[in-house]
């Protein structure tokens, strides 16, 4: 992404997480509350474009936050439980499920619910930029294009569908006669 000549990541590149689904709310920390080192957000002045590199290991809590969502995600409770590091089978009131679903190994249905959680808990991290308040695209602004009229009148849109009777045709339908329902 182009940011200017004049970009400082140090100011401009934060951490932030992003509740899902449906609120999008934004946690965006400082600027300068960055855990990552310096050398995760890189800036060479002549491309205009910034260099950021994400490693979750060096977020305070990401994995405890991780495994809390692993944990919020063993569904269905109706059979489903926590077992403090895995998603195991529970009692059911479905005794024919427990048999031939709730298995000891990996394919049993309960792990199938934690296998890939999409964010951990809070939200998904990423990372945010902000432009510098001179920030231009370019020197000299671009002319606006020129408008051009699409549609001269609807009777140009107004093409009627016609049989082809040609079957080699890759648009041949068939006979189109209405027929007849009772």
């Amino acid at each position: 992404m182009y940011v200017g000549k004049t970009f400082d990541p140090k100011t401009r590149v934060f951490l932030t997480q992003v509740e899902l689904p449906g609120s999008y709310i934004f946690h965006d920390r400082a600027a300068a509350d960055w855990p990552l080192g310096e050398e995760a957000r890189q800036f060479d002045p002549a491309g205009g474009i910034p260099t950021v590199t994400l490693d979750m290991s060096k977020i305070p809590n990401f994995k405890t936050n991780y495994d809390s969502e692993r944990a919020n995600k063993c569904r269905p409770i109706s059979f489903c439980s926590w077992s403090g590091t895995s998603c195991e089978c529970s009692a059911s009131p479905f005794p024919e499920f427990l048999k031939t679903e709730c298995t000891a190994d990996e394919s049993r249905i309960c792990s199938w619910a934690v296998k890939e959680v999409d964010c951990p808990l809070g939200g998904c991290y990423g990372f945010g930029v902000r432009l510098a308040d001179d920030f231009k695209t370019f020197d000299t602004p671009l002319p606006p294009p020129k408008a051009n009229t699409f549609i001269s009148t609807m009777s140009d849109w107004a093409v009627p569908f016609k049989n082809i009777s040609d079957k080699t045709d890759a648009c041949y339908y068939g006979d189109l006669t209405p027929k007849p329902v009772f």
